[in-house]
C-alpha cells in the first residue's frame, strides 16, 4: 500500500479545496453534477435516440394502454434515468442489480 508524504496530501487536498470551493450551496453542485451527466449522453442520429423511445402519445387514453413491466439493459436505464431524472444516478456495477422499466406495448415506448 502506497503512503503519501505531507506534501503530497497536502496537494490532493488543495484539489479537493478547488473544487467543492467553487460551490456555496450543496444544490449548485448537485446542478453541476446534473449537467456535466446530461453533457455526457452521447447524441444520436436523429430519430434513433433514447428520446424517441420514450412515451409521448398523451392523447391515448389509459384503457388503450397495454403496459408490461420489461427488464431495461443496463446503458437503457443509466442513459434514461440521466435524462428524466432530476437527481444524479450513478451507475451501478453491470450484473448487481435488475433494472425495470415499464412500457406501451402499442407505441412501443418507455413510460417515464
Amino acid at each position: 500500500m502506497t503512503t503519501l508524504n505531507t506534501e503530497q496530501a497536502q496537494f490532493c487536498a488543495g484539489i479537493f479545496n478547488d473544487y467543492f470551493g467553487q460551490f456555496d450551496r450543496i444544490d449548485q453542485y448537485m446542478r453541476d453534477q446534473k449537467l456535466v451527466q446530461i453533457k455526457g449522453v452521447p447524441t444520436a442520429l436523429p430519430g434513433m435516440g433514447l428520446e424517441d423511445d420514450m412515451f409521448d402519445d398523451f392523447s391515448m387514453s389509459p384503457e388503450d394502454m397495454d403496459l408490461k413491466v420489461v427488464t431495461a439493459s443496463n446503458y437503457v436505464w443509466d442513459t434514461c434515468i440521466k435524462l428524466i431524472s432530476s437527481h444524479t444516478g450513478m451507475t451501478s456495477i453491470p450484473g448487481k442489480t435488475v433494472k425495470l422499466a415499464v412500457k406501451e406495448m402499442n407505441t412501443n415506448k418507455y413510460v417515464g
